[in-house]
């Protein structure tokens, strides 16, 4: 599996003003440094959660079909694209599916997938994922963000506790795992 984000979101799921509310920050000499906290920790917080928040692009790479496929990155608002190379190693597009919010995908009715080359990636699905808009994202989510993003701002390295490296602060730890996907 191949998993890249082709376009990352327009929008984030937190405001600078948000973040400023939070911290209590009022002047904006520290707005370009807190708008790059904002973007990584939604994406540090997408891929511990193995979700999207905010609408993004994706391909995802097999080798080959399986029965029933099942994209990361979830909630899957629509699916752009599944092409693949064909025995002859010609590309092409196969749209008889069906899927759904959770990222499972598979031939749609009285369909079946078609056979693939024998190569690493033969199979490609673009897809977009996340919520239409910021506003939709939990608010606990966005809670735990302005707790993790508020540790960053206090410490701006990654703080070295004992002998490991804590880069999620416990308090949005716990927070985020009542909305982690768990792989089991």
């Amino acid at each position: 599996m191949n998993l890249t984000r082709t376009l990352d979101a327009e929008s984030e799921a937190l405001s600078l003003t948000d973040v400023k509310n939070h911290l209590r920050i009022t002047a904006s000499d520290d707005d370009d440094a807190l708008r790059l906290f904002i973007a990584a920790i939604r994406r540090k917080t997408e891929n511990y959660l193995g979700k999207t928040l905010v609408t993004s692009t994706w391909e995802y790479k097999a080798d080959s079909f399986s029965e029933e496929i099942e994209l990361p990155m979830s909630p899957v608002q629509s699916i752009t694209s599944v092409s693949y190379v064909d025995t002859d190693g010609i590309t092409q597009t196969f749209s008889n599916i069906q899927f759904d919010a959770k990222g499972r995908l598979k031939p749609s009715f009285n369909n079946s997938w078609p056979s693939t080359r024998d190569q690493f990636d033969a199979v490609t699905v673009t897809y977009l994922a996340g919520q239409t808009h910021a506003g939709n994202v939990d608010q606990d989510i966005k809670l735990a963000m302005l707790l993790w993003i508020g540790s960053c701002d206090i410490s701006r390295e990654n703080m070295l506790i004992g002998t490991t490296v804590s880069e999620i602060p416990e308090s949005a730890k716990s927070i985020l795992n009542m909305h982690r996907i768990w792989k089991l």
